[in-house]
């Protein structure tokens, strides 16, 4: 399971066609173009088998070489366009500390942080964009292969995510008080400490509401891929569900022997932690294993977690900086002790 490999992709014909199902449609170039423009919108990602004059194979439209210079031009240009987005917002939020600075010094620590992490962004993107076409190319074909590729460790975390949130939207319609199944069965820290426990094992995959739920949501459907390498290894599904469940923990340490910003919090609710276990995980194996990743795959991500890791705690001081530190930590070191390539297809 090499996603440099293309052995696993149908035999092709030498001739521009397009592979549906187990039929074969002749197309023109310029149809080949317009499915390498729709790539481009995902980052170089998707879409369907495409032979070419080039090529022995049936391959992603970022495989064929006449497409991968138009795919990375196009490429190029949204992740500038990102990259100065990105600038100019971090920019204006400069502007607004100095006229109107926030009253305590934590608040214009943390967004003084986020701002240098962007500008870290715009920088590492701009190299990457403009100046290292090899590398970026390197990334849309592992990109490519993990939409391709996702396992248990993609579908299972999402299908069980996906099951509470309609059981918690299930109770609200039914015209239950939407706290019931939260201190029925969730993270409140008073039930904890009447000793019951099992609420660490089951309460986070709970939410505090369809908000919170949805961008969790959305945050795993992004960042899970990132597990494809490890795609039917329980054992860091596992670690995953450990997590989660170690970030309940956490928080629920700093209530009780109250430390850090948010100690007076009292109740947990979420599997974001399971987004920095991800990050973390994938970063400490591609520093492990650095062979089997695209170049430079480390310190783009890492520059991507960070900024994940700090923007929350800006937008919203609630959001709990212990249980995402707590997922990154669990992922780095599990991160460690795992070989890409090796499970079972």
């Amino acid at each position: 399971m090499d996603w440099r490999g293309t052995d696993i992709f149908p035999a092709g014909n030498g001739e521009w066609a397009v592979a549906k199902g187990a039929a074969t449609v002749p197309i023109s170039e310029a149809d080949a173009r317009a499915h390498a423009k729709a790539a481009s919108s995902r980052m170089g990602a998707g879409g369907p088998l495409i032979s070419s004059p080039a090529t022995s194979r049936f391959l992603p439209p970022i495989r064929v070489p006449e497409l991968q210079a138009l795919i990375l031009s196009l490429v190029a240009g949204k992740l500038k366009m990102l990259a100065w987005i990105a600038l100019s917002f971090a920019l204006v939020c400069a502007i607004l500390l100095v006229v109107k600075p926030p009253n305590d010094a934590s608040t214009v620590a943390r967004v003084a942080i986020l701002l240098t992490l962007i500008a870290a962004f715009w920088f590492y993107n701009q190299r990457v964009a403009s100046r290292d076409q090899a590398t970026y190319l390197q990334w849309s074909i592992y990109l490519d292969w993990q939409s391709r590729s996702a396992g248990a460790n993609y579908y299972l975390p999402l299908g069980v995510i996906a099951a509470f949130g309609l059981l918690q939207l299930g109770f609200s319609i039914a015209g239950f008080d939407r706290d019931f199944l939260f201190y029925s069965f969730g993270v409140a820290f008073a039930s904890i400490e009447q000793g019951e426990y099992w609420r660490f094992l089951i309460g986070p995959f709970l939410h505090a509401g369809a908000g919170h739920w949805t961008l969790n949501f959305v945050l795993c459907l992004l960042v899970l891929p990132y597990l494809t390498p490890y795609r039917n290894r329980m054992g860091v599904l596992l670690l995953g569900y450990a997590a989660i469940v170690l970030s309940a923990v956490a928080v629920y340490g700093q209530f009780k022997w109250g430390f850090g910003s948010n100690s007076a919090i009292d109740s947990f609710a979420g599997v974001s932690a399971l987004v920095f276990f991800a990050c973390g995980f994938t970063i400490a194996n591609a520093i492990a294993n650095p062979s089997w990743y695209p170049d430079k795959y480390v310190s783009g991500l890492a520059v991507t977690s960070a900024i994940l890791l700090v923007s929350p705690h800006v937008v919203d001081g609630n959001i709990s900086f212990v249980a995402h530190a707590t997922g990154l930590l669990v992922g780095l070191v599990g991160g460690l002790f795992f070989k890409p390539g090796a499970n079972k297809s």
